[in-house]
């Protein structure tokens, strides 16, 4: 994560400004959009210190993961810590090696943006 106090402030503004455009009255229905997509690159994933992430998980992979990540905030503060057993792994630590997701991913931000009638930036990471 950028430790830039701009670039959080100008993200936040960012975010806002793509929720209201959301909730514009033109746009309220488009909350969802839908269409497959034959050309998704290999889903392979790479975790700093674990490596690659293969599906099905092994019992081995999950410690490794579990390791390297730290407990998800909730939202109810102590009320349900007893109760949580999720985890999250920081975005630097996440990587898609296949150069062809950053293409795929804008791909797929335009097309959502046109889907949901959304007309503000969109920034990806």
């Amino acid at each position: 994560m950028d430790d830039n106090p701009d670039y959080e402030i100008q993200l936040k503004s960012d975010l806002l400004k793509a929720f209201e455009a959301i909730n514009a009255p033109a746009n309220r229905a488009k909350y969802a959009a839908w269409e497959a997509n034959q050309k998704t690159p290999p889903a392979r994933v790479n975790v700093d210190g674990v490596g690659d992430v293969d599906i099905p998980l092994s019992e081995q992979k999950v410690r490794l993961l579990i390791a390297k990540a730290h407990r998800a905030p909730d939202g109810r503060r102590s009320k349900a810590a007893h109760v949580r057993n999720r985890w999250e792994l920081n975005k630097d630590q996440l990587h898609f090696p296949d150069p062809a997701w950053k293409g795929y991913l804008r791909t797929v931000r335009q097309d959502l943006t046109s889907k949901l009638g959304i007309d503000v930036p969109i920034r990806l990471g």
